[in-house]
Formats: C-alpha cells, sequence, structure tokens
C-alpha cells in the first residue's frame, strides 16, 4: 500500500490504481493515474460531467489502461436477495417506488455512514438506485420522464420507467 500521490505515479512497478478520495477530486486524480499509464478502479462518481469523462475515457484508451467506476450495490446481496423474492413469486412489479432518504448519519451494514456534502444529493445517489433498478429489473434501459430538483440540489424527484413499469424516485438530503 503506498499513501503518498507522487509515489504511485514515480513507482514502476505499480500498475492500477483505487481512487476513493473526496469526489471533487476524481477527475484530477484519475486523470495523473492514467497519464502516468496506471489502470483506474475509481468511486462513485467517476466525474462531474460528460466533458470530464470522455478526457478520462480517452486517455485510458490512448494509454491502453482500464478505467473503471466501483458501484457498491451490484455486490450487495440484500439486493439479489430481494430480486430473488420477486422472481420466486413470479412476480412484476407493476409499480416501483425509491424514496431514499440519506441522513447526516447512519449505520449501514455494521459501519457508520456519512452523506457526501461535496456533491448534490443527485450526483451522490443516483448510480446507487440506478444500479438497485438495474439488478431488480434485469437491465435495460430507463426512459426519464420527468425530473424536479429542489433545496439547491439537496432534493430530487422523478418519474420513469422501464418495460411499461413506471418507476417514481425521491432522493432527500435536505431532511425535511
Amino acid at each position: 500500500i503506498v499513501t503518498d500521490f507522487e509515489q504511485i505515479t514515480e513507482t514502476e512497478d505499480i500498475k492500477f490504481a483505487i481512487v476513493a478520495n473526496y469526489p471533487n477530486e476524481h477527475f484530477q486524480t484519475c486523470r495523473s493515474f492514467l497519464e502516468h499509464k496506471l489502470s483506474v478502479l475509481v468511486e462513485k462518481p467517476i466525474a462531474d460531467s460528460v466533458t470530464q469523462l470522455n478526457v478520462l475515457s480517452d486517455l485510458a484508451g490512448r494509454n491502453g489502461v482500464l478505467l473503471a467506476v466501483g458501484l457498491e450495490y451490484f455486490f450487495n446481496q440484500d439486493i439479489y436477495a430481494f430480486k430473488a423474492l420477486l422472481h420466486a413469486r413470479n412476480s412484476t412489479p407493476q409499480l416501483i417506488s425509491v424514496r431514499w432518504i440519506d441522513l447526516e448519519q447512519i449505520h449501514r451494514r455494521g459501519q457508520l455512514k456519512f452523506p457526501d456534502f461535496s456533491v448534490n444529493a443527485f450526483k451522490d445517489l443516483h448510480s446507487h438506485v440506478w444500479s438497485i433498478l438495474k439488478i431488480i429489473l434485469d437491465g435495460g434501459s430507463i426512459a426519464l420522464r420527468a425530473i424536479e430538483v429542489g433545496k439547491g440540489g439537496e432534493q430530487i424527484s422523478g418519474t420513469f420507467s422501464q418495460g411499461g413499469i413506471p418507476i417514481s424516485i425521491f432522493l432527500d438530503r435536505a431532511g425535511d
């Protein structure tokens, strides 16, 4: 394990890096590693914009290294157990409603978690919701119908659909 950023880019035997720093630092950190021809696994969000994502993707491609984003819910067995329960009942959801209230601190899976206040609720939480929906609904495209942002980005509500199944989502970090 190397803890000094410069040491990572200057050590020839290091071939990949895992980026788990503040989200607003992900782009710069990933770019530096990719420029030094290191493969990168970065926690979400991978970047702040599509433009930044394209820069990282192009760098990885030019340098022949991997760039991947980690989405923890793809590995959460509780989500797969819920999906198995739906399949065991031969049940297709008629409506999906996701209500995600992100408290200032909460114990989750045995660890004290804090929200990432360096980005708004949408950037912080939407990838989790998408991961869960992709697992439960066996992939496929999710169509956006409407989205509303409130409280400076700390509350998000939206309607979506997948395969004719209506989906409503409410994400809240405003505490209202």
